[in-house]
């Protein structure tokens, strides 16, 4: 597998092209960091019709940009330790759907994130500003729990847990719980 890529090199070159691509372009992103797609400025997932409005766990999406998962909700705090756990070593990152803060009742939206290890601190990139919103554990966990407590009547954060698909011809394993 090709070296995990920084974030801010891809916040240079990736952009998010339309308001309602924000899981496409989380995925496209994700893809980026593990070197599946090399030109940064691609925007496959983005540019097909098909996928422009795919939802935040659709496998087809994934799938296209080499990207195999699963995801589930999580509890806030749970969420964060899994985030923790996955990201620990630099090398796992995971896409969160979170509601974007505040809320103004009745009114949601929602955006993908990336949760991920950036020099050795949890980080919440968001594809579509090339921002960081959270810079460390402290503040990816109360970001968890702001969006948590926002949305009570969701099943807690919703992940959606990322790595290459398989090449057979690679001699690399990859576990995903």
């Amino acid at each position: 597998m090709p070296p995990f890529r920084s974030i801010p090199e891809i916040f240079s070159h990736h952009r998010q092209i339309h308001s309602f691509s924000c899981a496409a372009s989380a995925l496209e992103f994700a893809a980026k960091c593990y070197g599946l797609i090399e030109d940064l400025g691609a925007n496959p997932l983005q540019q097909d019709p098909n996928c422009q409005l795919a939802g935040f766990a659709d496998s087809c999406s994934r799938e296209l940009v080499g990207l195999k998962g699963h995801d589930e909700f999580r509890e806030a705090n749970d969420a964060m330790e899994v985030i923790e756990s996955e990201t620990k070593g630099g090398n796992r990152i995971l896409a969160v759907s979170c509601v974007v803060l505040p809320v103004a009742p009745p009114h949601r939206y929602w955006h993908v994130l990336i949760a991920a290890n950036h020099d050795g601190n949890i980080v919440l990139a968001d594809p579509g500003t090339q921002k960081f919103l959270a810079r460390n554990a402290a503040e990816t966990e109360a970001r968890l729990i702001q969006v948590g407590s926002a949305t009570p009547d969701r099943d807690g954060i919703h992940l959606l847990y990322l790595a290459p698909k398989l090449d057979p011809h690679s001699p690399e394993i990859i576990l995903l719980p």
